[in-house]
């Protein structure tokens, strides 16, 4: 191991721990936890609190440096050494001082997740597909003014920011104190948060039903066994990824607030903080935590005989909404000052079929190819009827919470304007699938044990070699999520940024690309190649801006670019291409190394209209001639 990748590793570690463990320090909640089930704890919520403080800084017209970012780390790991200490001593005393067989095999599993998602992108310095653009985009505006963004200036003339920016703060933070380019860091704080779904999911097993192995067994899923979240690499859709890993986080603390005897304001607080970070991390996973903590408190309810325990419940509530909407505050106003009223509007107008094509179909196969495994799906549906029949609550519960997101998803078909699609849920269903099989490994052990008359002094040998069964298996899997990546999903390659060195050298600063695109939806166009990242690379201008500008542009940008981008995917000859380039002060047009449906022939024939000025592993540029 090479010195700089060690230090990548520590920092990496004190990113995703200490933020969150300094909040658990600084608040002292009474929390029932070990030290394993804390630390998973811990970084679920570092997640949250990063960007929580990137938000604080720029509210108070602060700007982050690598210096204050260093120093901030610093005082969260003095903050957090005392509660770690403590934690550890205290378990040490109590425990004899051995590991627990399930925080030996977590840590393993966790280090072969974390091992095959790095190996996934070994020699991948720019993340893949059209979303890692607008999220280098906005990690690099970050990294230059260390604040929270206005706009996307200067790279895209877009004047407004709403879009959620809490991975964006991560990466921001890992370049600051390790150096690592940005592009590369969206990389690698993104496999690491991918990683990160083995002890957050582990939390979030542990609490639901009370026990380990489900929390365990969920883990070792999720981490070594399901293509899903790795395949999260191949589409850069890390914002998402990162709600998803910071939610079982929320979903815990807010168990714990809410199933309290007595209120605990301190554990309100720090659940409130929770559900603050990740609103700033991915506004449509918090819409999913609103939908379990809706399910969760309606049917607590009823259920509360005396009004104590409702009275109880509902303050619990009242921390937690209040301390969310209290930090969030400013930022919720301006989010629906831009995005959030766009939908609003949408909403109330009702759903438009021609407005968003074919983005809320989906098809059966999704749910096997971006879902969960078939064998996963047959397990999890096992262990989902087997809760059902015995009335476990929390398996209720997580099928009620994945049904109502799929009706949510669904409600176009009334004619209703949903907030999310069926493919959000589809990606994100990986996790209720392996706490059921959790659950379901739990019960048959639980019965396994009761019927086989087992003496309990035997047990733990058994338990340890079944954990280091299951942990070797896990790392057989190590090779298999490593080869999930798909390359060719990439479009900055090695003879784009040749050309765009070359483009920084020889092109005016002034010019105007056009670059290959395709809308995704009739309202949304992207790019399709290297040429979507001149703007971040070179500083120059393209025909196709960063994906958000479909939900930050103003109505009239929105229609100027989507027009532009019509208007030259129309023309069937160089000449009438032409004319058209001229109407819209286009210069240049650039072919990256990814295949596209652009063919550099269609502009060899017509030298008179359009000059080669370079040409180069399969990367060409033209100039418009006037």
């Amino acid at each position: 191991m090479t010195l700089e990748l060690a230090w990548q590793l520590l920092i990496g570690t004190a990113l995703f721990v200490l933020p969150g463990y300094a909040a658990i320090a600084i608040l002292r909640p009474r929390l029932n936890f070990g030290p394993v089930e804390e630390l998973c704890l811990a970084v679920g919520l570092s997640i949250g609190i990063i960007p929580l403080a990137l938000y604080v800084y720029t509210l108070f017209g602060l700007a982050l440096t690598p210096a204050w970012a260093a120093g901030l780390l610093a005082t969260a790991a003095l903050a957090s050494a005392g509660r770690i200490r403590q934690q550890w001593l205290h378990w040490g005393t109590n425990r004899t001082g051995k590991l627990p067989v399930a925080g030996l095999a977590l840590g393993l599993i966790f280090l072969g997740s974390l091992v095959a998602r790095l190996l996934a992108v070994k020699g991948i310095d720019f993340p893949l597909w059209t979303d890692s653009y607008h999220h280098t985009m906005i990690s690099q505006i970050i990294v230059d003014t260390g604040r929270v963004p206005d706009s996307y200036e200067p790279y895209a003339p877009i004047h407004d920011f709403t879009y959620h920016f809490g991975f964006h703060a991560l990466v921001a933070w890992f370049h600051w104190l390790t150096g690592v380019p940005v592009p590369r860091a969206v990389v690698v704080v993104g496999q690491a948060v991918n990683a990160l779904v083995v002890p957050t999911t582990y939390l979030l097993g542990w609490r639901l039903f009370q026990d380990r192995l489900a929390g365990l067994v969920a883990a070792f899923i999720t981490g070594l066994i399901s293509h899903m979240p790795a395949l999260f690499v191949n589409w850069g859709r890390y914002t998402q990824l990162s709600g998803q890993i910071l939610l079982p986080a929320v979903i815990v603390l807010t168990l714990e607030t809410l199933e309290r005897q007595e209120p605990d304001t301190r554990l309100g607080i720090l659940a409130g903080l929770s559900l603050a970070g990740l609103f700033l991390v991915h506004n449509r996973i918090t819409l999913f935590f609103l939908v379990f903590a809706g399910l969760y408190t309606l049917a607590r309810f009823p259920s509360s005989s005396t009004s104590r325990p409702r009275r109880t419940l509902l303050v619990g509530v009242g921390w937690i909404a209040l301390t969310a909407l209290a930090v969030d505050g400013p930022w919720i106003w301006r989010f629906f000052g831009g995005f959030g009223g766009t939908v609003l509007r949408q909403l109330v107008s009702g759903y438009q079929p021609q407005a968003f094509g074919a983005y809320f179909d989906w098809q059966l196969v999704q749910f096997v190819d971006h879902g969960a495994r078939l064998g996963l799906w047959i397990f999890g549906a096992l262990g989902t009827v087997w809760g059902l029949v015995r009335r476990d609550r929390s398996v209720w519960l997580i099928f009620l919470w994945t049904l109502c997101l799929l009706v949510a998803a669904n409600l176009n078909l009334i004619g209703i304007r949903p907030v999310f699609s069926t493919y959000i849920v589809i990606i994100w269903i990986y996790l209720p699938v392996a706490l059921c099989i959790g659950f379901l490994s739990s019960r048959v052990h639980h019965l396994a044990r009761v019927h086989t008359g087992i003496r309990i002094i035997k047990y733990p040998v058994m338990e340890l070699i079944a954990a280091v069964g299951l942990t070797l298996a896990g790392i057989a899997q190590v090779r298999y999520i490593a080869g999930l990546t798909e390359p060719q999903n990439g479009f900055v390659r090695e003879a784009d940024l040749e050309a765009m060195h070359w483009i920084g050298e020889n092109i005016p600063a002034d010019a105007v690309f056009t670059i290959e695109a395709f809308f995704w939806t009739p309202r949304v166009a992207h790019g399709l190649d290297a040429g979507y990242w001149i703007p971040l690379l070179t500083g120059r201008e393209t025909s196709v801006p960063p994906e958000p500008y479909a939900s930050d542009g103003s109505p009239a940008y929105i229609a100027h670019v989507n027009q532009l981008i019509r208007a030259l995917g129309e023309p069937t000859n160089p000449d009438r291409l032409w004319n058209t380039l001229e109407g819209y002060g286009i210069t240049h047009i650039y072919i990256g190394s990814r295949p596209t449906e652009r063919d550099p022939e269609f502009f060899l024939q017509d030298p008179r209209h359009f000059e080669l000025l370079y040409s180069k592993d399969d990367v060409w540029i033209f100039k418009v001639v006037g």
